[in-house]
């Protein structure tokens, strides 16, 4: 998990809509993630399928010709309505899950971004311009 909520399980309060995380882009494990999502009734924000972020050639087509930078995925009907897939930061999720802290919110042990990666992240997100 990175983005607000991450900022948040770190004890440092901030508004947040959506869950950003970074995951592991190997094609089994997305399309198990996509799966699941789209049982809980999540759908891209754009018109795709959803299970085309999967591909690893549509995805790294996006990434080149769309400036994508994550993948937004939707539901209204959740509390938290907006789930984004990070895709182009400089901490990937090989990084990121080595240096994660694990924080316990209740019985579950949440794989959260480091404080140091986090920064990182942050900084160069702050940098890019547009």
């Amino acid at each position: 998990m990175v983005g607000g909520l991450a900022v948040n399980l770190h004890g440092i309060p901030r508004m947040t809509y959506d869950i950003d995380l970074i995951l592991d882009l190997e094609d089994e494990n997305l399309r198990r993630f996509l799966g699941l999502l789209s049982e809980w009734g999540f759908k891209p924000e754009v018109p795709v399928d959803i299970m085309e972020f999967a591909n690893k050639e549509k995805r790294d087509s996006w990434i080149q010709d769309k400036n994508m930078k994550a993948f937004n995925l939707v539901n209204p009907d959740w509390a938290m309505s907006e789930i984004d897939v990070v895709i182009n930061t400089p901490i990937d999720y090989k990084k990121g899950i080595r240096n994660a802290d694990y924080i316990l919110l209740d019985d579950i042990s949440l794989p959260t971004i480091s404080m140091d990666d986090l920064i990182k992240m942050k900084q160069v997100t702050s940098q890019a311009p547009g």
